[in-house]
């Protein structure tokens, strides 16, 4: 049976779905959809889609081996897709920050959790250093080598400020940058 290409945010996906006779048929559908999704959003938000593709990861692990069945696997999947649909703008607007700030925030998180630093400092950094982007960003930045350097000394600048690991900053500044140059959304500043 041919389905027509409905995205599994939208709320058709369940209609679509339910198309399908077999359990396993829906659980392998709803894999499918959710790894795609997942791959072409990940530079939006490294931190919070590595997150859903573990679990998906966890799923089809547990389901080739037989530990969970087509049943509840299907369920989990549901449960991601939930998570995909309302978990990223809900922990944003939780915590005070928009998508790009919250996307600052996961790559933080990852890297400063256990280094002392509060949740509220966390919170308050990626908030400094989305700003620093903004601030910094000029039509063409990313192809201009002087404004990336620019942006990386401040982002280390606020990381030490911070107390961020010394031996962290590097790595975390990098994944910064990466992530800005493929997924941010900077309202871009023209050039004075």
């Amino acid at each position: 049976m041919l389905l027509s290409p409905v995205h599994i945010l939208d709320d058709q996906f369940t209609a679509e779905l339910d198309k399908l006779k077999s359990t396993r048929a829906k659980a392998s559908r709803m894999e499918h959809k959710l790894k795609k999704t997942i791959t072409i959003k990940m530079h939006e938000d490294p931190a919070f889609y590595s997150s859903l593709e573990d679990r998906i990861a966890e799923i089809i692990a547990d389901h080739r081996t037989d530990r969970i069945s087509d049943v509840l696997a299907l369920k989990r999947y549901e449960d991601v897709r939930t998570t995909l649909r309302e978990g990223q703008s809900e922990s944003a607007e939780t915590l005070g920050l928009d998508a790009d700030s919250y996307a600052v925030y996961g790559l933080l998180g990852k890297r400063m959790s256990g280094s002392g630093t509060s949740q509220e400092d966390i919170v308050d950094l990626a908030a400094v250093i989305y700003e620093t982007l903004k601030t910094e960003a000029v039509l063409d930045w990313i192809n201009k080598e002087d404004v990336q350097r620019e942006m990386r000394r401040k982002i280390k600048r606020q990381l030490r400020l911070a107390k961020c690991p010394k031996e962290r900053i590097e790595e975390l500044t990098m994944e910064i940058m990466d992530w800005a140059r493929t997924g941010i959304r900077i309202r871009i500043r023209t050039e004075k």
